[in-house]
């Protein structure tokens, strides 16, 4: 259990500057990682490993995103008129799924879990080089509406905050970059709260409260993530305003390139 609490103290600084910086809640460092060391440290065994591993990363995210999410409002880079409509869709989307993932296999989730990566990395690729700014202020909502539940389900199946995904989506909708980033940290709060309740309700049975469990939420992993990773977040959040947006574009490609390369590798 001290050997969790302390890799995660040392994740949640890694993840919680990255979710700053990038929009991303952490998630796609965090379920790798912790679910193999769950596995090696023989707390859970290997099927159950990558769900308590979602699980957890999710749970950390509230903490993470809503700690960047402030940072940004702060510095009005969040457009509250677009994230109302993002938080709903993805809320929507997280709730349906959580209590669905039980019924989808595990090797089915990491293979969701990787493909979801490869995708995302490949496509900040091929657009870092294309700073579309402000161009829009409106994107199209019969297009943002639907995009945004399918992440909210995917983000909640896998474990990620969503702006891994939002991000992305906004920019190739030509919204600027910057604000996307604030939105994606908002709207992976709002993934991260629905999904987190789902995860410990469809959890209760089989863990309760046993062996510092809350469902299938493990929480001295959660509590070494949520130290340091609310901590690094506002400081992440902050250096968005002294990067230019195409390093920011391929800082977040080069990174999801190395989450690739890691689920390649287990």
């Amino acid at each position: 259990m001290l050997t969790v609490f302390v890799t995660c103290l040392i994740l949640g600084a890694v993840v919680g500057f990255l979710a700053g910086l990038l929009g991303i809640g952490g998630g796609l460092v965090i379920v790798p990682v912790l679910s193999v060391l769950l596995f090696k440290l023989d707390i859970v065994g290997e099927q159950p490993a990558f769900m308590v591993a979602v699980a957890t990363s999710l749970a950390s995210i509230i903490f993470t995103c809503f700690s960047s999410a402030l940072t940004h409002h702060r510095h009005d880079n969040v457009d509250w008129s677009l994230a109302a409509w993002v938080i709903v869709s993805v809320g929507l989307g997280a709730a349906l799924s959580s209590f669905l993932s039980v019924h989808i296999s595990v090797e089915m989730l990491k293979t969701l879990f990787a493909v979801t990566v490869s995708f995302v990395a490949l496509r900040m690729v091929f657009t870092a080089s294309s700073d579309q700014g402000d161009q829009t202020l409106n994107p199209n909502k019969v297009v943002l509406v639907p995009v945004s539940m399918i992440i909210g389900s995917l983000s909640s199946l896998i474990g990620i905050g969503g702006g891994a995904l939002i991000v992305p989506m906004l920019s190739q909708l030509r919204f600027n970059v910057k604000r996307a980033i604030g939105v994606g940290s908002v709207a992976g709060t709002c993934i991260a709260v629905v999904a987190t309740i789902g995860y410990i309700s469809i959890g209760w049975q089989q863990y309760a409260l046993a062996d510092w469990f809350l469902g299938y939420i493990y929480l001295p992993a959660l509590l070494g993530l949520i130290i340091t990773s609310s901590i690094f977040a506002p400081i992440g959040a902050k250096l968005v305003h002294r990067l230019p947006v195409i390093v920011l574009k391929r800082l977040f490609a080069a990174f999801l390139f190395v989450v690739v390369l890691k689920m390649l590798l287990f």
